[in-house]
């Protein structure tokens, strides 16, 4: 991906062949070959669409794929910013979208667009310019009340009626694991250090697992937590969410979670992503932000505080006793 340095990056995309190259150019070259240069078959659609989209929402009433690829710039950019904020969407949403139309542009791609189109010197978005947040939204406290139902439902129904589920609730909401280290995770990631059971999460190329924009290290489990998790797996099972298929985890993870909890949280976009910022205000609560920063594995404690500076500073009138009752003294070890 590039660097908010547009200018340096794009350099190399420069050809002198083809003048005027066109969206519609760009759009077709990019899908036909993208998908087998750099591995990304499915998201290649998705981030010509997000490209294409951007622009037509900005030049409504024209033909975006005539668009000349000079024309792809911080002013059509900011338009878009602009009428998508009209439309209620989050810094963080619209932040996705253009990251995934300026994947049109990776580097990796240079030597197939030398050959075939004519790119000016600046092209693209430039991050720093359009003053996106760089993180994501601050977390919003659940109601008291939604959590006392979402607690007792999963533990009742979704324990009993969806079991994979039920392993990616508590994965979330107490261990605090992103959605693809949920389907990804396996026993023997667990492991026993001077007596106390850790989660061991790191990069395991033998099992083509990456973790995604996020330090190594380890969570402490209570034995009740492992109780729960492991409540009815069959030995033959050694994923945690224990479906025969990649798209059977995928599913119980996503689907049948974020369905789950949107009966509770409705106005949460990606349910599983709010029980994990959940379980780090949790720790950030009991144990103070760095606590937080090492519990939730990031980079830095800026990121952290971007979650829950404001939170921390009002947690006392949302009833911190409440949130922390359920992690009965389980503590974070690193």
């Amino acid at each position: 991906m590039f660097s908010d340095t547009w200018e340096e990056q794009i350099d190399g995309l420069r050809h002198k062949a083809k003048p005027q190259s066109t969206l519609g150019d760009l759009l077709d070259l990019y899908e036909t070959l993208a998908p087998a240069e750099i591995g990304i078959a499915q998201g290649a659609k998705r981030n010509a669409g997000q490209l294409l989209r951007i622009v037509e929402t900005v030049k409504t009433g024209t033909d975006a794929r005539s668009l000349r690829v000079e024309e792809i710039n911080d002013d059509l950019a900011r338009s878009y910013i602009a009428l998508a904020r009209k439309q209620s969407r989050s810094d963080t949403s619209i932040r996705s979208s253009i990251n995934q139309a300026r994947s049109l542009f990776t580097p990796k791609l240079r030597h197939l667009y030398d050959k075939k189109l004519h790119l000016p010197k600046i092209l693209g978005f430039s991050l720093s310019s359009l003053h996106l947040k760089t993180s994501t939204e601050e977390f919003v406290p659940f109601p008291e009340v939604s959590v006392q139902q979402m607690e007792q439902a999963a533990h009742g129904p979704l324990r009993e009626c969806q079991p994979s589920a039920y392993r990616a609730y508590l994965l979330t909401s107490r261990l605090g694991l992103r959605n693809s280290e949920v389907i990804a995770v396996r026993r023997h990631w667990f492991e026993t250090h001077n007596g106390q059971r850790l989660l061991v999460l790191k990069d395991r190329p033998s099992e083509d697992f990456k973790l995604k924009n996020s330090l190594s290290g380890a969570i402490g489990v209570s034995d009740e937590l492992w109780s729960q998790l492991t409540e009815g797996l069959e030995e033959k099972f050694d994923y945690l969410i224990d479906e025969t298929t990649a798209t059977g985890r995928f599913d119980a993870a996503y689907r049948t979670l974020n369905r789950f909890i949107r009966q509770y949280l409705p106005d949460r976009q990606k349910g599983a992503y709010e029980l994990s910022k959940w379980a780090g205000s949790i720790v950030a609560t009991r144990s103070g932000i760095y606590a937080a920063q090492q519990f939730l594995r990031h980079r830095s404690v800026k990121v952290t505080e971007s979650y829950y500076a404001t939170y921390l500073l009002t947690i006392h009138g949302i009833s911190a006793a409440d949130l922390s009752s359920i992690y009965r003294g389980t503590e974070v070890k690193i």
